[in-house]
């Protein structure tokens, strides 16, 4: 006969569930503990294995009548709050990024160069009794004993006191943290201190700015995103903004830096290098990552857009900041990401006298003075347009680079002055916001002045005279709304305004993808465009707005508006 009892359960099913319950438990009490982001999303995967073997624990004890339905009921409810929080996972992320950031403030006002987990382990314990006092000499000592282990004795970029000034830009606090951190750029201000510092503040366009007289002005949090390297790539890697520290130093690509301006930076890098576990060969320059879109003068991506930082490329320098590594090559070229610039390259790959030449080809007599085999890009790269480039010409007219727009017809003869006051304010050409938006009419006579290859692809947007957004791809199609309206490449207004390089991301509607669901980490670079088009029914001109402008607010951002990113 055979028994309608429910069979007898394992005797290790509740042990079972109290095993997968303090699990669970000691993950939560885990991260609350030691808050460590990377750590934290591998966390939640372990918790919700461990809440499915309870949910299937709780299932099996029910059906076997073994468990007190109120202490059913109370684990069940706490078992659905865990799930819940699992559910929630942006607004936990943010929590931790909340607590993350003040742990890093912390560690950068003590200047301490260790990881956050070193840190909160350190700090842990010395809640549990140990003096927080043993943190500072103990840092000083690994300092030490990893400067003698690279050089066999006390390591010169160790020696002396490092002066960091706060200085915050507007946008510290807007600005996000990077993913992670693998370089380490080094700019030139190409201007003088008075007005680099208000200028890399106003855009938020580096973390550190190293001074004349040495002092180092903290413009953007160590950790966060600063507007520092523009259009570029390393190693297949693009928009190094999200990678990289950005380091600001005053003075120019072909001038060297003062002992005191050397002193500063040797250890501000020693510091950031062992904060980020950078190594010696990944402390870049501008000039090595920089790379140009499409353009008059070039149909295809290009290196070159940037001279911006090129001196410490050289070794000897190099040397003397205690970097005894270096790229040997550019990594993008042979794999034709980019179109290599061989004086460039020569400079920042080569010898000393290899780079002592390269640099003597910009600098010599006559090399800012346009001819045949010298033009404005050759002499001005990126600047060739901008306000604060000057042109005279050999009958004594001037103009800035916004105020040209016919490039093919610049007379030989004609001298090229960089970095020039504007309504009485010095202009730091390092000025490093982004590519943004070009105007036909003024950078170009036509789309394929200003994109070259891109003008007729969908990396190009086109903001129309009469509020439409296209892409280049769009009106090379010729879709019927375009043939009805007659525009088309040869019928572009002037005046229209085009990005280039960028991805039309589309609008944002409720129930649809969200900012970061069409931009990815993106949706608030500063280089990102929130675009409401013209409305037609009220009349209202087209507002525009950057990533800057949203900050952290993603849920403030309106229904309706289109996204542009940069590729």
């Amino acid at each position: 006969m055979v028994s309608k009892n429910p069979p007898v359960p394992q005797p290790s099913a509740q042990e079972s569930l109290q095993a997968a319950w303090d699990d669970a438990k000691e993950w939560i009490n885990r991260d609350l503990a030691y808050v460590w982001k990377d750590e934290v999303k591998q966390d939640y995967k372990k918790i919700e294995s461990a809440t499915s073997r309870i949910a299937f624990i709780f299932r099996r004890l029910k059906a076997h009548h073994l468990v007190n339905r109120q202490e059913y009921t109370k684990e069940l409810h706490d078992l659905k709050k865990l799930l819940s929080e699992l559910n929630n996972i942006e607004p936990k992320q943010k929590w931790v990024d909340k607590i993350d950031a003040d742990i890093m403030q912390i560690i950068d006002d003590l200047e301490l160069g260790l990881s956050r987990r070193k840190f909160l382990r350190t700090a842990g314990r010395a809640a549990a009794g140990f003096a927080l006092s043993s943190l500072i000499p103990n840092s000083l000592k690994a300092f030490a004993k990893k400067a003698a282990a690279k050089t066999g004795s006390t390591s010169m970029k160790a020696s002396g006191e490092l002066s960091v000034v706060d200085s915050y830009s507007r946008w510290n606090n807007k600005r996000p943290y990077r993913p992670d951190t693998k370089y380490i750029i080094l700019h030139t201000t190409e201007g003088g201190g008075r007005g680099s510092l208000e200028s890399l503040k106003k855009h938020g366009a580096a973390n550190y700015m190293v001074d004349t007289d040495g002092k180092v002005c903290r413009i953007i949090h160590s950790g966060k995103v600063s507007n520092h390297a523009g259009r570029s790539m390393w190693g297949g890697l693009t928009n190094l903004n999200y990678h990289s520290i950005g380091i600001e130093v005053v003075g120019y690509y072909d001038r060297p830096i003062n002992l005191q301006q050397i002193n500063s930076l040797r250890l501000l890098l020693y510091q950031l290098q062992i904060r980020y576990k950078i190594n010696d060969y990944n402390v870049l320059t501008h000039s090595m990552v920089a790379y140009g879109s499409p353009n008059r003068w070039h149909p295809k991506p290009h290196r070159g857009r940037k001279k911006c930082g090129l001196l410490f490329a050289d070794h000897r320098l190099r040397k003397l900041l205690g970097l005894d590594d270096r790229p040997k090559k550019d990594p993008d070229v042979p794999n034709r990401l980019v179109i290599g610039d061989p004086v460039l390259a020569q400079a920042l790959y080569g010898t000393g006298q290899d780079f002592d030449r390269a640099v003597g080809v910009y600098t010599a007599p006559g090399s800012n003075i346009i001819s045949s085999s010298n033009k404005a890009w050759d002499i001005a790269r990126a600047m060739f347009d901008d306000p604060s480039t000057l042109y005279i010409f050999s009958d004594g007219r001037q103009a800035r680079g916004h105020e040209i727009a016919d490039w093919s017809n610049i007379p030989s003869g004609t001298m090229v002055k960089l970095n020039q006051p504007i309504s009485g304010e010095e202009i730091a050409a390092s000025e490093e916001s982004f590519e943004g938006f070009k105007v036909l009419g003024v950078h170009g006579k036509t789309p394929f002045e200003i994109a070259g290859s891109l003008a007729e692809t969908d990396r190009t947007i086109y903001l129309l005279e009469n509020g439409w957004i296209r892409t280049g791809l769009d009106i090379k199609k010729q879709g019927r709304d375009l043939r009805d309206a007659k525009i088309n490449f040869s019928t572009l207004a002037a005046g229209t305004r085009m990005l280039v390089g960028y991805i039309y991301g589309g609008r944002i509607l409720s129930g649809g993808k969200s900012a970061g669901g069409i931009a990815g980490s993106k949706w608030n670079d500063p280089s990102t465009y929130y675009i409401l088009p013209y409305d037609w029914k009220k009349k209202a001109p087209a507002k525009i707005f950057t990533g800057d402008d949203i900050g952290n607010r993603e849920s403030s951002i309106p229904n309706g508006i289109i996204v542009v990113f940069k590729e």
